[in-house]
């Protein structure tokens, strides 16, 4: 099964990170990061904050995970929160639900955590 269909290792130049910081949809996803956790927290009547740290599993010290956002929830206790964003060119990789890689992204960041 591969897990990230947009990911072609064999076939994907090796970029550097300027290009990679000033690209259109990196641009637009971290701008609109803040402004989708804000409307969340809002809705969901739930605390978000940044969480500026690399997270490192506690006895799997290879096990890194950097956060978008830490959610307190009044009676449920903390969580993670993770935001993306889709344009024209990835919406039709939502259209069956969460896609496989996001979905595997989150479980990782989850087993980081210690929330799993």
């Amino acid at each position: 099964m591969r897990i990230n269909p947009l990911a072609l290792p064999e076939l994907t130049p090796v970029y550097p990170a300027q290009k990679i910081l000033l690209s259109l949809a990196v641009i637009w996803g971290t701008t609109l990061e803040r402004t989708i956790a804000t409307v969340y927290a809002k809705r969901s009547c739930v605390k978000v904050r940044r969480h500026k740290a690399v997270r490192q599993h506690a006895e799997q010290k290879f096990m890194l995970a950097n956060l978008d956002r830490v959610e307190q929830h009044p009676t449920d206790g903390n969580g993670i929160l993770e935001v993306k964003t889709a344009g024209v060119n990835s919406a039709n990789f939502w259209e069956e639900g969460v896609p496989n890689s996001y979905q595997c992204q989150v479980l990782h960041r989850l087993a980081v955590t210690g929330k799993v």
